[in-house]
This record gives structure tokens, sequence and C-alpha cells, in this order.
């Protein structure tokens, strides 16, 4: 149902108590999640909307759905398990189901995090043929990118690292539900700890703002001839200059944002330096693929995942001069 459709059967409710207060609390966007809608913050905050009986279930009726949730804030910058601030409103719970990419997936909408806006991520990871290839996935959650390496780019395995004991819950009903448990190693606890050591061809680390806390993790989850670390990150865009890099990726003469180039080279050597520190004697080299971005988080903030291409010297000339 389009918004001003919506607007209208809500005042029609309300009547002659419709008041320029509801009219403010009315939702300009929501998100249908499966048979859920979820509503933003700042909307039906009067008390003359949990007053009306008759409102959700007109709601579920116009929308469609059994159960009804809104946003409570935004997710606590101290919380470990980055949960959502949802609130269910109506309906036995909050568990949805929702199929993107053509990908199932089911979830807590209280407990867990959704982001539809890492959906061209998911896309560009679909597109590689990862067959006979193995991947950790840093930040597996509920499974956004995990099931992304094992339906379509088709990896032999995906080691799924996760923390949070409602995101793992709903991680494995996803693999089950897309039949691929049998290709993925669910891995609980801190990565520090369960990360496996050199088994990996592509590291994901698909957390933000920042992933820098599990870089080492990450190279030393690489397998012992390299492999490629997919780095996420927000980047603060204060000048967005546009410069050409030539021979900057392994596509030449691409046009990036200043801002980009300076947090790709800054991941790349500090990804070299840690490889360095690990393995001395082989003078690994980190060198950047390419820089993509996923959505933007504002005028000023963009979240790129960098990939970044790791290899040992030595072993690569070795190779060269056979």
């Amino acid at each position: 149902m389009d918004r001003q459709n919506f607007h209208n059967k809500l005042r029609e409710l309300f009547k002659n108590s419709w008041t320029s207060r509801l009219e403010q609390d009315l939702p300009s966007k929501w998100e249908k999640h499966g048979n859920l809608i979820l509503f933003p913050e700042n909307t039906f905050q009067s008390s003359a909307f949990s007053q009306q009986p008759e409102l959700y279930p007109l709601i579920c009726r116009l929308m469609k759905v059994t159960k009804i949730a809104r946003k409570t804030g935004v997710i606590t910058p101290n919380d470990p398990y980055r949960r959502p601030q949802v609130q269910l409103l109506y309906g036995s719970d909050g568990w949805v189901s929702k199929t993107e990419n053509s990908i199932r997936f089911q979830w807590d909408i209280t407990r867990c995090m959704f982001s539809s806006g890492n959906i061209t991520e998911k896309q560009r990871i679909s597109s590689w043929d990862l067959s006979g290839q193995t991947v950790v996935d840093l930040y597996a959650g509920i499974g956004y990118f995990t099931l992304s390496y094992l339906v379509h780019a088709k990896a032999k395995t995906v080691y799924a690292c996760e923390w949070n004991p409602d995101a793992i819950e709903a991680l494995r009903i996803n693999l089950r539900l897309n039949k691929v448990s049998d290709r993925c190693v669910v891995l609980e606890g801190d990565n520090a700890l369960t990360c496996p050591e050199q088994i990996a061809d592509h590291v994901n680390l698909g957390l933000i703002p920042s992933s820098e806390a599990s870089w080492e993790v990450s190279c030393r989850a690489l397998n012992k001839t390299g492999g490629v670390l997919h780095v996420h990150g927000n980047v603060d865009l204060k000048k967005m200059e546009q410069i050409i890099i030539t021979n900057y990726t392994e596509n030449k003469n691409q046009i990036f944002p200043e801002a980009w180039t300076a947090w790709a080279n800054y991941v790349s050597s500090e990804i070299g330096r840690i490889l360095e520190n690990i393995y001395p004697e082989e003078g690994w080299t980190a060198t950047v693929l390419d820089v993509v971005k996923i959505k933007s988080y504002g005028p000023c903030v963009d979240h790129l995942v960098v990939d970044v291409k790791c290899y040992p010297k030595v072993k690569v000339l070795r190779k060269l001069s056979i």
C-alpha cells in the first residue's frame, strides 16, 4: 500500500479525534520483513495510538502482515553483540523470514540485525566462482555474507565465526534452509580464539565501523600461499576531490575519492606490516585489488570494502623461476 492511502486509512480510524500531533507521528517510510512491518523510531509515539485497540489489527490488514515492530534507537556502540534497538508492538514474537538474492533468511528482528543495504556486496560475492576454495568469515552473524559464499560462489568450505548466541541460532537455521550446512563450520565464540590458521583463500571482515581489531587474526587465517582479505570499514569523506590512481588497483585508471584512497592505502600498509611480523623470513606483500562502496552513512561517511591480495614474495619468485 502506498503512503498516502495508508495515512488516509489511519485518519479514518480516528475520525474526529485526529490531531496535528497524531499527524506528526505518521510514518513516511517503513521496512517489510516477511510477515512483519518495521516502522521508524519517531512513529506512533502518541499514547492515543496505543489506546486505540483497532490500530494494529488495521495496520496488519492493510500491510498484509501479522507482526508490527518499531525501532527504538541505533545500535549501542558498546554492545559487543550489535543487537538492534527494536520493540515488538504486535505479534507473538520477533522471528521473520526473508528471501534476498535467492537466499532464505530467518532471524529474530528484536535480537539480530539485518541490513538490506549490503545487497550489492552480497551480489558481488555471489558473482565469484570460488569452487574448491576455503573462506573464513570472521563476523558471520546470521549468515549475511556466509550464505553468499556458500550458495552462489560455491566455496568448498566456509568457517563462520560468531559469538552472539542469538545470531548463531539463526545462522544454523539459515544454513539448513539453504541446504549448505555440510559445507559450513560454525565456530562459536571470540574469533581471536576460534579462528583457524593457515587455511583460507579468502577472509571476510564484514564489521563496521571498523574491523581493524581482527586484522592480525585474518592474516593468520590465510593459507601459506596467500589469499585475499575483504576488509570493511566506514570512511569519513572529508575530501571529495576525484583523483586518478594509475596502477593502484588491477583495474587501471579508476577514479576514486581521495578519502577512499587514503583508507585503502592505510589498510594495505597495515596488513603488510602485520604479515611481515608474522612471517619475517618470507617477505609477504599486500596489494589493493579493488575498492568498492557498499552504501552511504549520510553525507560524510561511506561504508567501503577493500580487497587486499596477500602473498609471500619468496614463494612467488620461486614459482616464476621454474
